[in-house]
């Protein structure tokens, strides 16, 4: 190839290898376009034809449907690629010799294909080059997406969060996969558009090339040229991070969102000037060098791309951040909203909580403590949960607020099967993760228990399972108080008590659907552009239709005074989660108190409000208890662990109320047919308080993107989708308060 490069320069000069540019320089940014715009268009079809709500498709689309779209973008595309590739291929096909060349131009090119053959002659070639774009265009989104995954899962990172080498590797194995699967209806394409016309035409059909080329190659004719083609495929990935195909595999295409149109287009152009001297040196490969090409996009798009991504915040109007936002609750995610949204610059933003401190007493968050872990039985939180634990560990507003003391999860001899099995896909989760490697250590029996926990004195019946060092506990209220102080140093305004910040009654515009603020008890009306309930297990009480997709339920907590003495023997153990039966963290280092919860089913309280609508009770003081089940469970869990203990009176009790969905999915997503102006963050399904140092961050992405994105987060409609008995993976099943005695003080 050397010696094909310096005989074309001897013989034609340097310009010689961008011979046929002109056609790709011109074409290209309105290839780009379309397939974005295609993709974009058929993906929310295809949501639409489903039932669903059109979106960009996100890392949960099947590949499939990334297929189908991408070859349907491929397909539009050939409709400009076709007649371009076609003048760039005569081009180059030319003899080297200037006074032997039939055209001495593109546009002389042109005018003689139309004088010959008419506008069926431009687009000669037109059916496999429909066929190329399709396949190439379907391998190219799915199968990087496909691999993009993989590495994703495998490392436990977000797509931004992948190294420049990685997507470039990625990139260079679509390439191979790419050509290999569409070479030879390049081939046959490349063969009809160097076909002559008129009396000089060999093949009048796609079918009679394919037949000529079988019957004079054999099958190597439809690979002749590979070799070449894939050897600089991936080199010419590896260049650069891939940041095209990262964008398009994840099919975050919305470009008019995103992407300065005219600056992609300008800089692919020049992507294209540059390419187009590599087929001119290997003709038979052309294809193959459009790999290059294909690269040079990736490389302009990518930087382009990232730079708008990451500006889009900072760059929001000044108007927007102007506009007056509420949020009504001053627990974990109505406190992470106001903190994240002050901290992008938006300037008014007032916070409604009905109780007269904060963090709300009303909120699951007040507590002492709350465990931070990322194993889960289905892997999405994992990786949310990762990046909140990096801000726990080293950011400084939350850092002195989170405990890293490990997570022991066991079941007892006498578990049920449900709680054994959830166990062991918790286990397997954290095993197979690397972020965990060297975190994880099993514990078969008491013995094993006992020697990672030598607190632990107790029986330890049969127990087994794992302990997790990346993980620990957080002093919730502690940590809520400081987002709240640190909110009200960036002026965001807060109105509490039962006067000025209890919610009677959201403002709609007479006629709409459009919130327009909210309305106190005491008749107080606070107007804003969007506003976010975040009122947790009340969310009901102001929005009654979400009761579908959340409901209010409560599980017993209580409390040990220990000694200073007591204290100091248990510093420093794990959270001892116990799957069927409950859990406890270590003394409270402020007041010396264990805390102690049962896991249960949980209970609702359907009978004091409605059959059809299970809420938390009004005032604080009447949840001031547990039940008689809960100080069994309780007394149980300290009998095993700490027998000294057992017969210690329970104290601080009360029902901690949290809203809870069957898939323990959030819900952050705005209300149907609010015009983006009413949003809702519920769902914490007694996961929500750990993601406090990232939850800001969905919330803001929510504001953005103008939409969630993310179908597991999104509003699921007015369907009963919430049972009122049983969420899937806990132990018991869910009882009403009224059906169970409460404990004796």
């Amino acid at each position: 190839m050397l010696a094909v490069a310096q005989s074309i320069c001897i013989r034609e000069g340097p310009l010689a290898f961008y011979k046929g540019s002109v056609a790709p320089l011109i074409g290209v940014g309105v290839c780009v376009s379309l397939v974005y715009s295609s993709f974009n268009g058929c993906h929310h079809a295809l949501e639409f034809l489903k039932g669903e709500s059109p979106r960009s498709a996100d890392y949960k689309t099947p590949l499939s449907q990334i297929y189908i779209v991408g070859g349907t973008a491929g397909f539009a595309n050939s409709f400009i690629a076709g007649p371009m590739e076609h003048i760039r291929i005569r081009l180059q096909a030319q003899t080297d010799t200037a006074s032997l060349r039939y055209y001495s131009g593109t546009r002389d090119c042109i005018q003689k294909i139309f004088q010959e053959a008419g506008l069926a002659g431009l687009y000669r070639g037109q059916t496999a080059t429909m066929l190329r774009e399709f396949s190439n265009y379907g391998i190219w989104f799915a199968v990087y997406e496909c691999l993009i995954r993989q590495v994703m899962q495998i490392q436990n990172k977000k797509r931004d969060e992948l190294p420049s080498w990685q997507i470039a590797c990625c990139g260079g194995l679509v390439g191979e996969v790419l050509w290999v699967a569409g070479y030879p209806i390049d081939v046959i394409k490349s063969k009809m558009q160097t076909d002559g016309f008129g009396e000089n035409q060999r093949h009048r059909k796609m079918w009679d090339v394919i037949h000529h080329t079988r019957k004079v190659d054999g099958l190597y004719g439809f690979y002749r040229g590979l070799s070449p083609t894939l050897l600089r495929a991936m080199p010419g990935r590896n260049g650069k991070e891939d940041g095209q195909l990262e964008q398009m595999g994840r099919a975050r295409v919305d470009a008019q969102k995103t992407v300065d149109r005219h600056n992609v287009s300008c800089s692919i152009s020049w992507a294209e000037l540059l390419c187009t001297s590599v087929p001119q040196i290997h003709r038979e490969s052309q294809s193959g060098m459009e790999i290059m090409s294909l690269m040079l996009h990736s490389i302009y798009y990518h930087h382009i791309c990232r730079k708008k991504c990451k500006s889009r915040v900072a760059m929001a109007p000044t108007d927007e951040k102007k506009a007056a936002i509420l949020i009504i609750g001053a627990g974990t995610f109505g406190l992470a909203t106001a903190h994240r949204l002050s901290s992008a610059g938006y300037t008014n933003i007032t916070v409604l909580e009905k109780d007269s401190q904060v963090p709300s007493r009303f909120s699951a968050g007040f507590d002492l403590n709350k465990i931070v872990r990322a194993e889960y039985a289905d892997p999405f939180y994992t990786p949310l949960t990762l990046d909140a634990i990096k801000k726990w560990q080293n950011d400084p507003l939350y850092k002195p607020y989170y405990h890293q003391v490990g997570f022991l999860n066991v079941v007892t001899g006498s578990a049920p099967e449900i709680s054994k099995e959830i166990l062991k896909k918790y286990h397997a989760s954290v095993s197979k993760n690397p972020a965990f490697h060297g975190k994880i250590n099993s514990c078969s029996d008491a013995a094993s228990i006992k020697k990672l926990v030598p607190a632990l004195n107790g029986p330890l019946k049969g127990w087994n399972g794992y302990l997790n060092m990346l993980a620990g506990y957080a002093h919730s209220a502690d940590a809520m108080k400081a987002v709240y102080e640190d909110c009200v140093k960036k002026r965001v305004s807060f109105r509490l008590g039962f006067k000025e910040g209890e919610v009677a009654e959201l403002i709609f515009a007479p006629g709409t659907g459009r919130c327009t603020g909210a309305r106190t008890k005491r008749g107080i009306e606070y107007k804003a552009s969007t506003t976010i309930v975040a009122l947790g297990a009340n969310v009901a009480r102001i929005i009654p239709y979400a009761a579908t997709q959340v409901t209010a339920r409560c599980w017993g907590v209580a409390h040990i005074q220990l000694s200073p003495e007591e204290a100091a023997r248990l510093r420093g153990i794990p959270v001892i989660n116990v799957r069927d039966i409950g859990f406890f963290f270590e003394p409270d280092l402020a007041t010396n108190k264990l805390k102690i919860c049962h896991m249960g089913g949980a209970y609702t309280n359907y009978s004091a409000t409605s059959p059809s609508l299970s809420l938390p009770h009004l005032e604080l003081s009447d949840s001031d208890f547990i039940t008689e089940e809960d100080e069994e469970a309780s007394r149980r869990l300290i009998r095993e662990t700490l027998p000294s203990l057992a017969n210690r009176p329970l104290i601080d009790r009360h029902m901690c109320w949290i809203a809870d969905s069957d898939d323990s999915n959030f819900l952050i997503d705005y209300v149907p047919g609010s015009g983006n102006s009413l949003a809702i963050l519920s769902g914490d399904s007694g996961h929500g308080f750990k993601m406090l140092p990232i939850m800001g961050d969905l919330v803001m992405k929510l504001i953005t993107d103008g939409k969630q994105n993310i179908s597991r987060w999104q509003w699921k409609g007015n369907e009963v989708l919430n049972s009122p008995s049983k969420v899937a993976w806990r132990t018991g099943s869910s009882i009403d308060l009224a059906d169970t005695p409460r404990a004796k003080l």
